[in-house]
């Protein structure tokens, strides 16, 4: 999917943060990153056109700090998307997913889950 000046890829193969991670750095990309709700309007309707259901893994973590969510790009985080309640899981959810609905919850960082390339 292109939007604006990115375009997005979608890989349904289940892996943890940081081997999906890797796998977009191999492609030359990084796992999606989020500024804006526009943009984040953008990647939900791409993920309902998919058919996916399940979550994918976005490029962020408060593994440095807990509670200070940060984009591996260092961009700034300014748009936040998180579900009522969310994120919750303290020092054993690491990890910002999203999936259909637009929303993002912290999760384990080893789950294994589908993930969204960035480039």
């Amino acid at each position: 999917m292109v939007w604006d000046s990115s375009c997005y890829y979608l890989v349904q193969q289940s892996m943890s943060q940081s081997d999906a991670s890797a796998a977009c750095n191999v492609l030359g990309s990084h796992l999606a990153v989020i500024t804006s709700a526009a943009e984040n309007v953008a990647i939900t309707n791409y993920l309902q056109t998919t058919g996916y259901t399940n979550w994918v893994h976005l490029g962020a973590t408060d593994n440095a700090v807990e509670g200070t969510y940060v984009w591996e790009t260092g961009e700034a985080f300014v748009y936040l998307g998180w579900e009522i309640g969310q994120p919750q899981g303290g020092s054993s959810e690491n990890c910002c997913v999203t999936r259909y609905d637009g929303k993002w919850h912290d999760v384990n960082c080893n789950s294994l889950v589908g993930y969204l390339c960035e480039i």
